[in-house]
C-alpha cells in the first residue's frame, strides 16, 4: 500500500510522468496482488484521500486523470472502468458535496477513457444514467456542471425521448449557473431539431461567455447554412454581429459567419439571397460590411466585376451599367450599395469609378427602372411591389454617391426625385428615401418650396406645356377628394417636414397645416388621419401656440381613437411634451399673448397689461392643472391598454419623461415597476428592455429620483400583496422585488459629482423602512412577515437618528403583536441593527451631553442570543461607505394630488 501511495504521489505532480508511473504500477500489480480485483481495491483506498478535497486542485485532477487512464489500459479479462464504476456510484449521493464533486468528476473520466467500442452492462448502463441524471439537478452548480460533462457519451440525439437530451435542454434553458449552461453547451450533439433550438436561444443568453460558446457550438457542429431557417439565420447574425460584447461579435464573425462563407465559396451575393434582404436590409449590410472589412478592396472590386453589372468604357476612363433593369435583383443591389459606400468610406476614388458610372448615366439607367416597373400591373402583386420599392430605394442610394459637383449630373439627380415624387404610382414606402436625397441638394427653404410646389401639382397636376408659366398657389389646390392623393400629399409633408426640421413656422407650412392637415385630421379613413396627426404633431414642435391649441386633440386621439391612430398621437404628445415642457404647453392662450405684447410694452403699459389679464392667468392655470390631471389619468390608463404596441410606447414615452425631469409622478413610476415585473411582459422584449435600463439610471441619476423611487416601494409591495387570485401579479415573487427596490434605493450607487455634497437629509432606506414597519403593524402575520423581511433589506445609517427613534419606538409596538417565533426572529434581528446604529453614532460622538436622550431597545422575549447578529452587523456597519447624497436645486411644479404626482416645469434638464 505505501508503494501504491508513492506512486500517486509522483503522479499528482506532473503528468509528463503518468505513462512511466502506469507502467510502474503494472509491475506492482504482477508482484505484490493476486488479481486485478485486488489491485484496484488498492487503487480506490489511496483514491479516497483525493476524494474528500473540495476545492479546484491541479493536483487532484492530475491523479484523477491518471487513474481513468490506468483504468481504461484493464478491459480484458478485467473490466476496470466498470468496477470502478460501480464502487463511485453510491458516493454520488453522499451528503459532502466534496465527495459528490469528485466521485462525479472520475466517472465522468472513465467513460471519456473508454474506447468508441467499449461496453457496460445493461443494469449498470441504467444505475449510471439515473444517477448522472440525478447529480443533473445537484444543488451545487459544480456538481451540476461535472455531471452534465458525464452525460456526454450517454446521449442519444437520434432518440427523441432520450432523458439525457432532455436534461440538457432543461438545463440550458433553466439552470441559473452559466458555467452549467456553458457546460451544456460543450458538450451536447446537435443532431436533432431541438437541440438545435436549444443552442440557437442560447445566443441571446444573458451571460456573455454563454453567448459566445453557442455561436462557436454552431459553427463547429451545423456548419451548412442550409441546415438553418431563413429566420434563424437573420436572427443569428442579427443577434451576434450586434451584440454589445466584442468577444461575442467576434466568435459569431469568425466561428459562425466564416463557416458559412466557406460552405459557398466566398460568394456574398449567394449569401444575400440565402437571406430576407427585402426586409433585413439592415442585418444584410452589417454582414456584408464585415465582410469587406476581412478583405482586400481591390479583390471585392475584382469580385464585383465578375458579376457583370458595369463594364468598363473603350473610350474615357469610367464604367456603364452592362445589365438591364430586368436583369437587377435585390442581392445584387443590396452588394453593390454596399460596396459603394464602403469604397466611399475608404475614399478609393479610382476603385469607385470601376464600379460606379457618372450621375447621368445612373439617372438614365434609374428612369428606365421606373418606366419599366412602376406599372399597375406589378404594383397590384404585393411581393413583386415590395421587390419593386426595394430595388428602387436602393439604386437612389447609389445615385447619392455619385460625383454631383457636375451641374449635369446633379441637375439629373434633382429631376429624376421630383418625377418620382409626381409619379402616382410611387410606393408610398420610397418616399423618406427620396425626400433624403432632395434635402441634400437644397438647402431648408428650397425644399420647403419644392415640397409645397410637389403638394400642389399631386393635387392638381399641371400641363407639361404651362409648368414653367404657371404660378402654383397652395390654397387653390388643396380641393381633391381622393384618400389616395390626400395621403400621399401628408406623407410628402411628413417626410420633407421630419428631415428638415425647421426652427418656425413659415407661411407656406401655415397654409399647409390649414388647407391639407386639419381637413385629414377629421377624414374617415384611419390611415389618413394617423399620417395627418404626424403631420401636426411635426408642425407643432416648431411652434408652441401650435401645440397649444392642439394638445387636447392629441389627447384624444391617444385615447379613444383606433390603435395606429392611438400610436401617433402618443409619439406626438410626449414628443411636444420632451420640447416644451408643460407649464408652456398647458399655458392658457391669453398668458402667452400677453407675454409677446409685453415685450413690445413700456413699463406704464405693462402694468396695465397685469391688472386686466389676472382674471385670465387664474383661469389659465385651473385649466392646465385639469389638462395635466387628464394626462395623468390617459397614460396610467394606456399603461394598461390591451395592445402591446400602445401598453411599450406609452411606457417608453412616461420614463423619457421621467427619466428627463419633466413629469415627477408616484404613481406612474409605481406602474412602470408594476409593469416591468408583471408576466404579461415577458414576451415584450422592447418593454422589457427599456424598462430594464430605465429604472436603474433614473434612480441612481440623482438623489431626488432616489427618494421618489424611494415613495413608491411600499404602495408597490402593497400591491402584489393585495392582488386578487385572478391577477397576473399572484405569480410575482415579493421578495424578489422587495431587493429589487431596495438596491435602487441604495445611496452607494447614486452618481456622484466633481464635489461631494453633505448630507443634510434622512437615508432614503430610513423613510422606507418606517413606512414598511407602520404598514407590518396593521397587516396580517404573513404581510407582516414580508415587511419585516424588506425591513432586513434596508440599511438605515446612525446619521440619520429621526429614523432610528421612530423605528424603535415602532419595533416595540410591533414586538407586542408578534407571537410566532420566525416573525419574532426577523424582528430582532432588524433590532439588534438599530441597536448598532445607535452605538455607532454613540461612540462617533463622545461629548454627548449627560442629559442627552438615550433610546431604549427592548430585549427579545424569544430568549434568542442576538449578540452574533449584533455583532456581525457593527462588522459590516464599519465596511460601509458613507455616501452623502447631493442635494439638487428645488424647481417649480404644477402641484397636483399627492396619488396623482407633479409635472416638471419647462426649464428642468
Amino acid at each position: 500500500m505505501n508503494e501504491l501511495s508513492s506512486v500517486f504521489t509522483e503522479a499528482q505532480r506532473s503528468i509528463h510522468s503518468h505513462n512511466k508511473l502506469h507502467q510502474k504500477l503494472f509491475q506492482l500489480r504482477g508482484k505484490r496482488f493476486l488479481s486485478d480485483e485486488s489491485f484496484f481495491d488498492g487503487v480506490f483506498n489511496v483514491l479516497r484521500y483525493a476524494l474528500i478535497v473540495w476545492e479546484r486542485q491541479a493536483a487532484v485532477d492530475r491523479v484523477i486523470d491518471f487513474t481513468a487512464r490506468l483504468a481504461a489500459q484493464f478491459v480484458d479479462p478485467f473490466d476496470a472502468v466498470s468496477y470502478l464504476l460501480t464502487k463511485l456510484l453510491p458516493l454520488t449521493e453522499s451528503a459532502e458535496k466534496a465527495v459528490r464533486y469528485r466521485s462525479t468528476q472520475l466517472i465522468g473520466r472513465l467513460l471519456d477513457s473508454m474506447d468508441t467500442e467499449g461496453q457496460l452492462d445493461d443494469e449498470l448502463w441504467q444505475r449510471l444514467q439515473s444517477t448522472v441524471l440525478a447529480r443533473g439537478r445537484d444543488k451545487m452548480s459544480a456538481v451540476r456542471g461535472l455531471a452534465v460533462g458525464a452525460m456526454e457519451r450517454l446521449q442519444d440525439p437520434t432518440n427523441p425521448h432520450c432523458p439525457v437530451m432532455a436534461t440538457y435542454i432543461q438545463l440550458a434553458e433553466t439552470d441559473s449557473s452559466p458555467e452549467v449552461r456553458k457546460a451544456v453547451l460543450e458538450h451536447i450533439a446537435i443532431q436533432s431539431l431541438v437541440a438545435k433550438e436549444c443552442v440557437i436561444s442560447r445566443t441571446r443568453d444573458t451571460s456573455e461567455a454563454v453567448r459566445k460558446l453557442a455561436f462557436q457550438t454552431l459553427g463547429q457542429q451545423v456548419t451548412n447554412i442550409k441546415s438553418y431557417t431563413i429566420s434563424e439565420r437573420v436572427q443569428l447574425l442579427q443577434d451576434g454581429l450586434s451584440d454589445r460584447s466584442e468577444y461575442v461579435r467576434k466568435s459569431c464573425r469568425d466561428s459562425l459567419l466564416h463557416t458559412w462563407m466557406s460552405g459557398i465559396q466566398y460568394d456574398a451575393c449567394e449569401l444575400l439571397d440565402r437571406l430576407d434582404v427585402e426586409n433585413s436590409s439592415d442585418v444584410c449590410r452589417l454582414v456584408i460590411n464585415e465582410y469587406f472589412k476581412s478583405s482586400q478592396p481591390a479583390f471585392v472590386v475584382a469580385q464585383f466585376e465578375q458579376l457583370g453589372i458595369v463594364e468598363e468604357r473603350e473610350e474615357v476612363p469610367g464604367c456603364n451599367i452592362a445589365v438591364k433593369p430586368s436583369e437587377l435583383t435585390s442581392p445584387l443591389v443590396m452588394y453593390w450599395r454596399c460596396l459603394c459606400q464602403h469604397l466611399t468610406e475608404l475614399q478609393g476614388e479610382e476603385l469607385l469609378d470601376r464600379v460606379l458610372p457618372d450621375a447621368s448615366v445612373v439617372c438614365q439607367f434609374v428612369s428606365s427602372f421606373v418606366d419599366e416597373h412602376l406599372t399597375s400591373d406589378i404594383l397590384r402583386m404585393p411581393e413583386l411591389a415590395l421587390t419593386v420599392e426595394f430595388t428602387l430605394k436602393q439604386l437612389l442610394v447609389i445615385t447619392s454617391l455619385c460625383d454631383l459637383s457636375d451641374a449635369v449630373g446633379r441637375r439629373s439627380f434633382h429631376e429624376l426625385l421630383r418625377s418620382l415624387l409626381l409619379n402616382t404610382s410611387l410606393p408610398l414606402g420610397v418616399i423618406d428615401t427620396v425626400a433624403e436625397q432632395m434635402l441634400k441638394l437644397n438647402n431648408e427653404q428650397d425644399c420647403t418650396e419644392e415640397m409645397i410646389s410637389i403638394i400642389s401639382e399631386i393635387e392638381m397636376p399641371l400641363d407639361s406645356d404651362s409648368h414653367d408659366s404657371q404660378t402654383i398657389s397652395l390654397s387653390h389646390s388643396l380641393s381633391h377628394d381622393d384618400p389616395l392623393t390626400t395621403l400621399r400629399c401628408l406623407t410628402v409633408a411628413c417626410e420633407f417636414i421630419k428631415r428638415m426640421k425647421p426652427a418656425s413656422l413659415s407661411a407656406s407650412l401655415r397654409s399647409l397645416h390649414v388647407l391639407l392637415v386639419l381637413p385629414a385630421v377629421q377624414n374617415e379613413d384611419p390611415v389618413i388621419r394617423t399620417q395627418a396627426i404626424t403631420a401636426l404633431g411635426l408642425l407643432a414642435m416648431c411652434d408652441v401656440t401650435l401645440a397649444n391649441q392642439h394638445i387636447v386633440l392629441f389627447l384624444q386621439a391617444a385615447q379613444l381613437d383606433d390603435e395606429c391612430v392611438q400610436i401617433a398621437a402618443l409619439c406626438g404628445l410626449f414628443d411636444l411634451i420632451l420640447i416644451f415642457g408643460f407649464d408652456r404647453l398647458l399655458e392658457h392662450p391669453k398668458q402667452t399673448e400677453r407675454k409677446k405684447e409685453g415685450e413690445e410694452l413700456s413699463d406704464a403699459e405693462m402694468s396695465g397689461a397685469d391688472a386686466s389679464g389676472s382674471a385670465a392667468g387664474g383661469e389659465g392655470e385651473e385649466e392646465g392643472q385639469n389638462t395635466t390631471e387628464a394626462i395623468l389619468s390617459i397614460m396610467s390608463a394606456l399603461l394598461d391598454n390591451d395592445s402591446p404596441d400602445v401598453r411599450t410606447l406609452c411606457a417608453e414615452g412616461v420614463a423619457k419623461l421621467l427619466l428627463t425631469g419633466r413629469l415627477v409622478s408616484k404613481r406612474l413610476l409605481s406602474h412602470l415597476v408594476l409593469l416591468w415585473y408583471n408576466p404579461t411582459s415577458e414576451e415584450l422584449t422592447r418593454l422589457t428592455g427599456c424598462l430594464g435600463t430605465f429604472l436603474p439610471m433614473f434612480a441612481f441619476a440623482s438623489r431626488k429620483n432616489q427618494e421618489c423611487v424611494g415613495e413608491v416601494v411600499v404602495p408597490v409591495i402593497k400591491v402584489l400583496l393585495e392582488c386578487p387570485a385572478m391577477s397576473p401579479l399572484v405569480a410575482v415573487d415579493v421578495n424578489n422585488v422587495a431587493q429589487f427596490l431596495t438596491h435602487l434605493t441604495n445611496s452607494e450607487y447614486l452618481q456622484r459629482g466633481k464635489e461631494e455634497v453633505t448630507e443634510t437629509r434622512g437615508s432614503v432606506h430610513g423613510a422606507v423602512a418606517v413606512a414598511a414597519c407602520k404598514e407590518a403593524l396593521t397587516g396580517s402575520s404573513d404581510e407582516t412577515r414580508c415587511w419585516l423581511k424588506l425591513l432586513n433589506m434596508l440599511y438605515v445609517p446612525p446619521t440619520d437618528k429621526e429614523a432610528v427613534e421612530t423605528l424603535v419606538g415602532l419595533c416595540n409596538e410591533l414586538r407586542q403583536c408578534v407571537d410566532d417565533n420566525q416573525t419574532m426572529k426577523m424582528l430582532t434581528k432588524f433590532s439588534s441593527s438599530l441597536s448598532t446604529a445607535v452605538t455607532c453614532e454613540s461612540s462617533e460622538t463622545p461629548d454627548m451631553p449627560v442629559d442627552s436622550p438615550v433610546v431604549v431597545i427592548e430585549t427579545s422575549s424569544s430568549g434568542i442570543d442576538v449578540s452574533e447578529t449584533k455583532e456581525r452587523n457593527q462588522k459590516s456597519m464599519k465596511t460601509k461607505r458613507k455616501t452623502p447624497a447631493k442635494e439638487s436645486q428645488l424647481q417649480s411644479f404644477f402641484e397636483c394630488d399627492d396619488d396623482i404626482g407633479s409635472w416638471g416645469s419647462s426649464s428642468e434638464n
